[in-house]
């Protein structure tokens, strides 16, 4: 199956701000990359404009710890 003018919402759980790099592949070979930036208050519209992709790839880095968790101390539960 071969995915064409790839669109999606993303967003986060944990940490605003956080960088998601997205690859689109066709057997194996990368033909396309793009990194977004997400937060956890609202998702985020990408339009890849990705053609002829058989897989996509997710990578998720970076971000800070939102003021509203970590003022419920939620995040130190999960941390540890």
């Amino acid at each position: 199956m071969f995915l064409t003018s790839t669109v999606a919402y993303l967003t986060v759980a944990w940490n605003d701000g956080l960088s998601v790099t997205v690859k689109g592949l066709n057997n194996g070979t990368t033909l396309y990359l793009k990194t977004v930036v997400v937060d956890t208050t609202q998702p985020t519209l990408v339009n890849f404009n990705y053609f002829d992709v058989d897989e996509l790839k997710f990578t998720a880095f970076g971000g800070v710890e939102p003021d509203y968790l970590i003022s419920k101390g939620v995040l130190g539960h999960c941390l540890h």
